[in-house]
C-alpha cells in the first residue's frame, strides 16, 4: 500500500489526488509503526497520525481555496490562487515533509520504529512530502524564494541536530531532516538528490539495525566485522558527498543550481554532514 501510494504522489496531476495519496501513506505508515503493538509504538504511531492529519487539514483548506479561485484542482490552478491558499498548502506540505522546525517530530518517530520501517519512512516516505513542494516551486514563481530560505534553514538545523546526537538511529533521522533541505534547495535537480539520499539512507538504517547497540559510546568499545564496517563507510561517504559516489554528483548538481548565498550555506551543511557521519 505504501509503495502504490508513494508512486501515486509522483504521477497524480491534481491537488485532490495528491491529498488522497498522502493520506493513504499516512495511514499505512501508522500501521507499520504500530506493528509491534507495544505501548511505545502505539503512542509514536498515534502521534505520527495526528501530526500528519493536522498538516493535511491545512493542505485541504488551501486546495479548496484554489478551486474557489480557479474552478479546478489541477496544479496549474496554483498560478491563479490567492496568497492564503498557497500559504495553507505550503504549511501542510512543509510539516508532512519534515522541513525546518516542523520536521523535529520526525527523528523520534523514525528512530523508535522497527528498523525496516525506519528505513522505509526515512528513505522514501518523507520524500513524498517534499516532491509536491518542488512542483509548487516550479509552477509558482513567488514560491521558490520562500522555499530557498526554508531549505537552507532545514539543512543547517538538521545537521546541527545530527552532530550532537548520541544514538545511531536518531542521528540518521536528524540527518534526514538536513537532507530534505538539500532536496528542496534546487527544484530542477531535486529528483536525483532524492534518489541518492533514499538509497544511502535506507541502507544506513538497515545496517544500523544490525549493530550490537544504538549508543555511539558503547559501539566505540566494540569491534565491528569488516564487511559491515565497509558497507557503513560506503553509504556514509555517499551521504557526505565523497567523489565518484552518487551523493557527490547529487550535491554538485544541487550547488550548481543554487544561488550564491544559498550555495555557501549548503556547503556548510555538507561539511556538517561529513562531520556527523
Amino acid at each position: 500500500i505504501v509503495h502504490g501510494s508513494v508512486n501515486s504522489v509522483f504521477i497524480c496531476a491534481d491537488l485532490i489526488s495528491l491529498y488522497v495519496a498522502l493520506e493513504v501513506i499516512g495511514i499505512a505508515a501508522f500501521l507499520l509503526i504500530t506493528y509491534t503493538r507495544t505501548n511505545k509504538s502505539i503512542w509514536v504511531g498515534l502521534r505520527y497520525l495526528f501530526v500528519s492529519n493536522t498538516a493535511m487539514l491545512f493542505y485541504m483548506i488551501g486546495a479548496l481555496l484554489v478551486y474557489q479561485s480557479s474552478g479546478s484542482f489541477d496544479y496549474v490552478g496554483l498560478q491563479q490562487a490567492p496568497t492564503d491558499a498557497i500559504a495553507l498548502i505550503l504549511r501542510g506540505l512543509l510539516t508532512k515533509g519534515g522541513v525546518f522546525v516542523s520536521g523535529l517530530w520526525l527523528p523520534f518517530t523514525h528512530s523508535e520504529s522497527e528498523t525496516p520501517v525506519s528505513a522505509l519512512l526515512s528513505g522514501a516516505v518523507v520524500i513524498t512530502g517534499i516532491f509536491p513542494l518542488v512542483r509548487c516551486a516550479l509552477l509558482v514563481e513567488n514560491v521558490q524564494p520562500i522555499l530557498q530560505i526554508f531549505s537552507l534553514a532545514t539543512a543547517l538545523l538538521g545537521v546541527s541536530y545530527a552532530i550532537c546526537e548520541k544514538d545511531t538511529k536518531r542521528m540518521l533521522a536528524a540527518s534526514t531532516i538536513s537532507q530534505m533541505g538539500f532536496v528542496l534547495a534546487a527544484p530542477p535537480v531535486a529528483g536525483i538528490y532524492g534518489l541518492s539520499h533514499s538509497l544511502a539512507k535506507a541502507s544506513l538504517f538497515l545496517l544500523a539495525g544490525t549493530l550490537s547497540s544504538r549508543s555511539f559510546q558503547l559501539l566505540r568499545q566494540k569491534s565491528v566485522r569488516l564487511s559491515l564496517w565497509g558497507a557503513l563507510v560506503l553509504a556514509s561517504l555517499s551521504m557526505s558527498g565523497f567523489p565518484l559516489l552518487a551523493g557527490f554528483g547529487a550535491k554538485t548538481l544541487t550547488l550548481k543550481a543554487s544561488s550564491s548565498w544559498q550555495s555557501l550555506g549548503l556547503t556548510i551543511g555538507a561539511v556538517g554532514t561529513a562531520i556527523a557521519f
